[in-house]
């Protein structure tokens, strides 16, 4: 269940889930919902996620980090393996701050048929 799998990440890395949805800005009466069996937004799931440093998989079904395909290296190029090591050494205020520029600049240059934009004139010295 995700709100016993919550509490225990909680524990084992000597916090408390209170303390950890105050950080995130979720409300604490959240949890007496998921104690029931209802689960958190996507948002409120990856700020968690990335808080707590475990992945949405193993929040929502408690499957093995090692199981899931972004932890398998090979299935990484390399520069998305530096991208995903340089994020993982970030603290949780670096990591918002990150995934605030990256949602900014994927609705700056996104395009309907799905290719991205790049702008030049952010590169002009």
């Amino acid at each position: 269940m995700f709100y016993t799998r919550l509490k225990d990440i909680c524990k084992s890395k000597g916090t408390t889930l209170t303390a950890v949805l105050k950080s995130l800005g979720i409300s604490t009466s959240s949890t007496g919902t998921w104690k029931k069996g209802a689960l958190p937004s996507g948002e409120n799931l990856i700020a968690l996620s990335t808080h707590l440093n475990v992945s949405v998989d193993y929040l929502l079904f408690g499957k093995d980090e090692k199981s899931t395909s972004i932890s398998s290296k090979s299935d990484l190029l390399p520069d998305e393996h530096n991208l995903l090591n340089t994020y993982r050494e970030m603290d949780s205020v670096g990591k918002k701050l990150l995934q605030d520029q990256l949602k900014y600049l994927w609705a700056e240059h996104h395009q309907p048929s799905g290719k991205l934009s790049i702008s030049h004139e952010n590169n002009c010295g």
